[in-house]
């Protein structure tokens, strides 16, 4: 016997069930909090450079537009940021973003929502695709 499937199934192109089961009771993430991403790299001094390297920690931002907005409020081309890969907006990522030629102190003029700044220290190189080992889930 075929379970009629639920409207939300449906909406995805699940008509039936071809199994009897109940199911588990899972379910796919209904806000941010469910999906937790955070980047893995090889430990890495700061030891000074033209580069800013921080760490964000952002709810429900895309890196694309964070940066846009964050060059936005600094007054500097997005082009002087870079970072090693892009994570899912519906979720709380961690990533590091690298930001050339911008003092510490310029941070503090960035104010936005769902999100945290940490300043891990200074490079001579900007964080690029390949700097990533990986991501850590939870």
């Amino acid at each position: 016997m075929m379970i009629s499937a639920s409207d939300i199934d449906r909406s995805l192109g699940m008509d039936y069930y071809i199994t009897d089961a109940p199911g588990c009771g899972g379910k796919i993430k209904s806000c941010a909090e469910d999906f937790i991403v955070s980047e893995v790299f090889a430990d890495r001094g700061y030891e000074g450079g033209r580069y800013l390297i921080v760490e964000v920690e952002k709810t429900n931002w895309d890196a694309h537009r964070l940066i846009r907005e964050m060059a936005r409020i600094l007054r500097i081309s997005q082009k002087r940021f870079s970072w090693a890969g892009t994570k899912d907006k519906k979720a709380v990522t961690s990533q590091r973003i690298s930001i050339m030629n911008l003092e510490e102190e310029q941070l503090s003029r960035i104010s936005l929502p769902d999100l945290k700044i940490r300043v891990l220290g200074r490079s001579n190189r900007g964080v690029g695709l390949g700097d990533l080992l990986g991501n850590r889930f939870s």
